[in-house]
């Protein structure tokens, strides 16, 4: 018997039956929130909490990034930092940190919007094909790892590989504790995944000149093409001509909110006609802006107005 502090240890050597690893990943998602015990505590409430974290507004700190899918995954890890003496012992003296190297396709407009994140400290949650999503402990919460990503912008493509479209992002871990020793997933089996959303900017302009307090507003999303815009109003212009689907704010620090007395569609516009409350608009200080904007993006899912963020507009009294 020989004297030894290995106990103190604190840990077993033995595994569990059908314990399970981190698979190929297919996406990854940068995510300021957490994932609380409650919900997680079923499939339903998991989907449930992944769809709101994903449809927050982009200056929400707790919103969900999704980024497309990987279609080409490399390790590109760093190798472990090795010492030596020489009658030839050799030990580890730093552990490498885990990086990847993904493609994924994705269109010009969206590469812009991707390289917003590039060397920026974020957490990062992966999902992969295991249908599991892996991130690391915080208490009873799951939380992103630390992690910085690069995307590469789109190059003229060869002719001789698979280029068009093609994507690439470096994905580089901060802490291998987080990685390594609290790694965590959560099983998404039950979830569909299809409801957990990468938002599209929505751009609101003015249509026309008001009328008194009858504003027109239409909205649009850019594209690469100058000139060509996605125009929201051939997708939901009945959806969109309700009160519930706008925000009206004015003051200062637009802090003074109006609920439209209504809003119509106009097919001559291709926008909305929102009507504030002629006293409300009469106390409003002259060439005052006034601020229009959709509602949160949860709330226009719930009006079938998917996968859009509105991008406000100011309009002067």
């Amino acid at each position: 018997m020989s004297y030894s502090l290995c106990g103190f240890v604190g840990a077993n050597t033995g595994g569990v039956l059908c314990d399970v690893s981190r698979g190929i990943t297919k996406k990854i998602a940068i995510f300021g929130g957490s994932i609380l015990a409650a919900d997680y505590a079923s499939a339903a409430l998991l989907e449930a909490a992944l769809k709101e974290a994903s449809l927050l507004p982009k200056k929400d700190p707790g919103k969900l990034f999704l980024f497309p899918v990987i279609e080409d995954l490399v390790d590109s890890s760093e190798s472990n930092k090795e010492g030596s003496l020489n009658q030839g012992f050799k030990t580890i003296l730093l552990e490498g940190k885990p990086a990847y190297t993904a493609k994924m396709f994705a269109g010009s407009e969206q590469v812009k919007r991707l390289r917003k994140f590039n060397n920026q400290i974020v957490r990062l949650v992966e999902f992969d094909a295991n249908n599991r999503l892996w991130g690391t402990l915080s208490g009873t919460s799951v939380i992103g790892a630390k992690a910085k990503v690069f995307v590469s912008g789109q190059k003229a493509a060869t002719g001789q590989n698979v280029e068009e479209g093609v994507v690439t992002i470096v994905i580089s871990i901060l802490d291998t504790t987080e990685y390594y020793d609290n790694a965590v997933f959560l099983d998404l089996a039950d979830v569909n995944q299809n409801n957990i959303k990468a938002l599209l900017d929505a751009t609101l302009e003015s249509a026309a000149a008001h009328a008194a307090e009858i504003f027109y507003v239409k909205a649009y999303i850019k594209t690469a093409q100058p000139g060509v815009v996605i125009d929201l109003y051939d997708m939901y212009a009945d959806e969109l001509a309700v009160v519930g689907a706008w925000d009206v704010k004015s003051g200062t620090a637009l802090a003074t909110n109006h609920v439209p007395d209504a809003v119509a569609k106009d097919d001559a516009k291709k926008g909305w006609a929102i009507t504030i409350d002629p006293t409300e608009y009469g106390a409003i200080a002259g060439a005052s802006l006034i601020q229009f904007n959709f509602k949160d993006p949860l709330t226009l899912d719930g009006l079938d107005v998917l996968d859009t963020e509105g991008v406000a507009v100011l309009i002067a009294k």
